[in-house]
């Protein structure tokens, strides 16, 4: 289940941000929308866990 999260988060991510997840040039708007989709209110919890 865990899995099937992670590809959900990656792809909202993707199509928020226009681009995949960069460590150190964060599109804080699309962590925050992938943040609520997912049921949390961290970014920090999707940089770590689903990304």
């Amino acid at each position: 289940m865990h899995g099937y999260r992670r590809d959900y988060a990656q792809a909202l991510y993707k199509q928020v941000a226009g681009s995949e997840y960069v460590k150190y040039q964060p599109n804080h708007t699309a962590l925050m929308v992938v943040s609520e989709a997912l049921g949390h209110s961290r970014e920090d919890v999707v940089i770590q866990n689903y990304l």
